[in-house]
Formats: structure tokens, C-alpha cells, sequence
């Protein structure tokens, strides 16, 4: 099996960056850097198959994507892409901004065992869903499977099918990176999470700003297709979720927080 992992950044002097590869040096976890697609100036140029939709991103989330989320998605999407045309069977992603648990070389050992079938498993995650256990993983930590987007993407691991499955789906930018792999129900690609979290994120102030919406529009038309969409991808979720019930059910939120991050909700 060919492992990779890459920490996606635009300051690879910074010394937040520097701090961080000497924790994970400490862990025993090689990285490379990876040199992120700068959005701070503008949307950046775009590679031969890759496009922006910026009509379907307005009827998405009422906003067309700005320059860093196009920023943001095409650094994660170039490394996949990378790094699957390179034979990679797993491949771990880290942000900048993030700091790491004691036992992280323990988790990634666990994660690179899993089966096939494991696709995409976050590190970390903002939101706190309602998820089934799937399994404890060696480390002492709980492998779980949320029935909606635990979000962020400060860290991950995802195998080849999981990459086959993101260079398929996501050539089209129609969503921030993070909300495109919790489309799970569009792109069937098979999300994880691990509790408690085996990283966090620090207030550091990444090379890779985290967009918040901007541009929001208020007019009638592209809020009744808003609304019509969301009632859409709802009953979307909710059939996919009833036609693959046994890998979602029975499930509950975690008893308490799965992780410290400044950002959980």
C-alpha cells in the first residue's frame, strides 16, 4: 500500500507551518508540503477540465463562490488529483491551521487498515450530527458514520475510491470544498469521522482563508429556487439515507463534544 500525506499550504516559512510539521515529526508522521492555490488577489486561473459554475453556486447557497473558496477547493482538488494520477492508495490532507492530539500516528495507522469500503474519514469535523458507531479502531477512538456533513476540511484521509469518486464529481465548482464532500448522497462517497478528534484548529491565521459568505442574494427568483433546492436535497438525503439505513442506523449525537476546535457549533 502507497501512503501520502501532504500539508496544503500558501506560507511554508510561516511559523505556524513550521511549528506544525515538528509536532507531527515528533508523532513520527512524514508530510510534504503542498503548495496551495492562492484566491486572496482573485479567482485564480483554472486548469484544462475544471470549471466554475457560479449560476448553480447562487442557487446552492445564494452566493456565488469568491476567489478564496475557488482558492481553497482547487488546492484540495489538485492535490487528489496529484497524488491519485501517482498511484496513491491513501492519501491524508492536513491544513495549515490545525493542531494535533497525542495518538495521531496511532489513528492514521488504524485509518490506512481500514477496508476498502472506508472512504473519506475526517479527522476533525465543526458540526456535531447525529451518527452511527461503526466501530473502536485500535487507538481507543470511535470510527462513526454522520447522516449529515460534519464539515471543514482541516484534516482527512481518503483512499483511491474516495479520490476516483472526488475527480469525477468535482470538477464543477458549485460549492465550497467542504460542503462538496458532504453532498454524500450526490456523489456517494462514503464519510467517516473519528471521535474523539484526532486534530483541532487553531486561530493562527491560515494562508488559507476560510471564506464566509459574501454576496448573498435577496432577490425573489434565486430565493424561491434557494428554497426549492434545499426541499430537493433534502428528500434527496433522506431516500438515500432509507436506501442505505443499516450503514446510518441506529444513530444519536455524542454524548459531549467529540473534539476541541474554536469553530464547533
Amino acid at each position: 500500500m502507497k501512503t501520502g500525506c501532504f500539508v496544503i499550504t500558501l506560507d511554508p516559512k510561516s511559523p505556524g507551518v513550521r511549528g506544525l510539521l515538528d509536532e507531527l515529526a515528533r508523532q513520527g508522521i512524514a508530510v510534504d508540503l503542498f503548495s496551495a492555490v492562492d484566491g486572496r488577489r482573485g479567482v485564480p486561473p483554472l486548469e484544462p477540465g475544471e470549471e466554475v459554475d457560479q449560476q448553480k453556486a447562487l442557487l446552492r447557497k445564494r452566493a456565488p463562490l469568491n476567489s478564496s473558496e475557488v482558492g481553497c477547493y482547487l488546492s484540495h482538488y489538485r492535490l487528489i488529483k496529484s497524488t491519485y494520477h501517482a498511484g496513491i492508495d491513501k492519501l491524508c490532507v492536513f491544513e495549515d491551521d490545525i493542531g494535533i492530539e497525542a495518538g495521531l500516528s496511532d489513528v492514521l495507522r488504524d485509518i490506512y487498515t481500514l477496508p476498502e469500503e472506508f472512504e473519506f474519514v475526517r479527522l476533525m469535523g465543526l458540526r456535531v450530527r447525529e451518527r452511527k458507531v461503526v466501530r473502536g479502531l485500535p487507538s481507543g477512538r470511535l470510527l462513526v458514520r454522520p447522516c449529515r456533513g460534519l464539515q471543514g476540511t482541516q484534516g482527512y484521509v481518503v483512499n483511491r475510491n474516495g479520490m476516483e469518486k472526488i475527480l469525477r464529481h468535482g470538477r464543477v465548482l458549485d460549492l465550497p470544498i467542504d460542503i462538496f464532500y458532504d453532498t454524500f448522497w450526490e456523489t456517494d462517497l462514503k464519510c467517516y469521522g473519528i471521535e474523539p478528534h484526532a486534530i483541532y484548529e487553531r486561530d493562527l491565521g491560515s494562508s488559507i482563508k476560510k471564506a464566509k459568505e459574501t454576496g448573498v442574494s435577496h432577490a425573489l427568483p434565486v430565493l424561491l429556487r434557494w428554497h426549492l433546492g434545499k426541499v430537493i436535497k433534502s428528500v434527496r438525503r433522506i431516500l438515500y439515507l432509507n436506501q442505505h439505513r443499516s450503514a446510518f442506523y441506529p444513530n444519536e449525537k455524542p454524548k459531549g463534544m467529540p473534539g476541541r476546535t474554536e469553530r464547533m457549533k
